[in-house]
């Protein structure tokens, strides 16, 4: 019994209502977006264990649109920022916050760009996320680590920095700017699926306001033990 729950897989269904991201941008395991250099090249580096470990385990999800990005003063410390996705989709969102916060520095904007993907798990399994900066390194923003549950909650959202200045940049479609690592040692089995309404099932989900509170521990619990909040 040990050995069969060592074994098996942690299966992940991705659910998308974007159509050209599900044909050509699908959420896939982190080795599949490995550097190539990491394999073509002589570099000591790519011996390292922990930078190879992290692309075989997890996933990745790459940007399905390119997104440009364009910051200009309007006042003394105020920006005002505009963007354009390249997919002209509707359905690729961004928003952003300009006043200082303990959740980001007077010197950055906070940007969180809503994906296109959502995630479905049936088990309690934590998934760590952190930058990939070997994907693009000269995109200049920065993207937050965190800590995600894909049993109860379901989106792949992505934050990010962008330094306060006048600049335009764009970050390519294609780019992989976070990786997904499990919280186990057990592989992933993943699903990709364009099915617009199970996405918008999963959006509205993730939005309930249960009458208590939006906690994510409350609702944790309330699941796993049937305790009230």
């Amino acid at each position: 019994m040990f050995f069969n729950r060592v074994t098996k897989p942690i299966k992940l269904k991705f659910y998308s209502n974007h159509a050209s991201a599900h044909e050509l941008f699908k959420p896939d395991r982190a080795s599949a977006f490995m550097p190539s250099w990491m394999s073509g090249s002589d570099s000591r580096v790519k011996h390292c264990y922990g930078l190879r470990s992290s692309f075989y385990d997890g996933f990745g999800i790459p940007l399905w649109s390119d997104l440009s990005i364009q910051l200009k003063e309007t006042a003394p410390g105020k920006f005002d920022g505009r963007y354009d996705f390249a997919d002209q989709s509707g359905l690729s969102k961004i928003k952003f916050e300009n006043d200082s916060s303990p959740m980001h520095p007077r010197s950055k904007m906070l940007f969180k760009l809503s994906s296109v993907w959502m995630c479905e798990c049936d088990e309690d399994i934590k998934f760590s996320a952190m930058e990939n900066m070997w994907s693009s390194p000269n995109r200049k923003v920065e993207f937050v680590s965190g800590v995600l549950d894909f049993r109860f909650q379901f989106a792949t959202n992505m934050f990010f920095y962008v330094e306060k200045k006048n600049q335009n940049l764009v970050i390519e479609a294609g780019d992989v700017p976070l990786l997904f690592r499990q919280l186990s040692e057990r592989k992933l089995k993943i699903e990709c699926h364009y099915d617009p309404e199970k996405y918008s099932y999963l959006d509205a989900k993730a939005h309930q306001i249960p009458f208590f509170s939006q906690n994510h521990m409350k609702i944790r619990n309330m699941l796993l033990h049937g305790k009230k909040g």
